[in-house]
């Protein structure tokens, strides 16, 4: 930092000055370089009362534990500029390193960083989690919707938009299978992928497109349906339709009975309004990604 740039420089300024008298002896041959050097050490031990221990560390004049060792560790830059003498370390610390809040000891770092830790845990930070990729599955419903709701839409308009969508873009195929174990995604997946299928496949497409309109609603659910309804030629047939409960009231979604009679309405009805008698719900169906 620039700050500490000009201490350092500060620091550098002062040593000289400290040493000038010793150079100028040395100059006029009154005393030796050996001389010059024992009379500096002096001098820094005269300025700042630094006491050797047993263990390599200096006790400074206010109580202070100097590790000359740790100190040219963790400040490179100090090293660099006055080299690695306990006596010129010593120096640096009393001249600028206090007042840079640099550590003279790593007893008084870990110190440091033990409160900074108390006083950072005191207010959490909170963690952002970022959500799981979406599957593709997850990327088919939603490349759906983007392309079928715009902003502004109430979800009402978003499901018979989607609705609509289903109708629009498939055609029906007549097969016998009882749907059983984890269908309803592969159902809703042949009807984006193929745009062909039957009754299930019609409620499983519709189904996971109206969840992810209605997810952020707790007070909604949305369930597929499977069970009997009166056949054309009399008894009952197999079908499968949705269920969407708003409100507290549970609605029929039937997009494969609209497609089959357009003039009738099968969007959005409750079991008593239902067109066809009798309509008999055997089993629910979760909607799930």
């Amino acid at each position: 930092m620039k700050t500490e740039g000009r201490l350092l420089r500060v620091c550098r300024l002062a040593l000289l000055i400290m040493l000038a008298g010793s150079i100028a002896g040395i100059a006029s041959g009154r005393i030796t370089v050996s001389a010059a050097t024992n009379a500096t050490a002096k001098q820094i031990e005269s300025y700042f009362g630094a006491t050797q221990q047993s263990n390599g560390t200096f006790i400074l004049t206010d109580g202070t534990v100097f590790d000359p060792i740790y100190y040219a560790a963790k400040y490179p830059d100090v090293v660099n500029a006055f080299g690695n003498d306990a006596k010129m370390l010593i120096f640096h610390y009393e001249c600028c390193g206090r007042d840079e809040h640099r550590f003279p000891n790593a007893a008084a770092e870990q110190g440091y960083n033990e409160v900074h830790q108390i006083e950072t845990t005191e207010t959490p930070v909170q963690t952002v989690v970022p959500k799981a990729p979406l599957s593709e599955f997850e990327q088919l419903v939603q490349s759906i919707l983007v392309q079928q709701v715009t902003p502004g839409m109430d979800p009402i308009e978003q499901l018979r938009k989607c609705y609509n969508y289903v109708m629009n873009t498939t055609t029906y195929r007549r097969t016998y299978e009882t749907p059983s174990g984890d269908w309803t995604k592969q159902y809703a997946t042949d009807i984006y992928t193929t745009g062909r299928g039957n009754c299930y496949r019609y409620a499983a497409a519709f189904a996971y497109l109206a969840e992810e309109i209605l997810k952020d609603d707790p007070n909604s659910d949305v369930k597929i349906i499977t069970g009997q309804i009166s056949a054309a030629r009399g008894g009952l047939t197999p079908h499968g339709w949705v269920q969407i409960t708003i409100g507290g009231v549970p609605y029929l979604f039937d997009p494969d009975m609209q497609d089959a009679h357009p003039g009738t309405n099968y969007f959005m009805v409750t079991q008593k309004a239902y067109p066809v008698k009798p309509l008999n719900p055997e089993k629910e169906w979760d909607v799930t990604f």
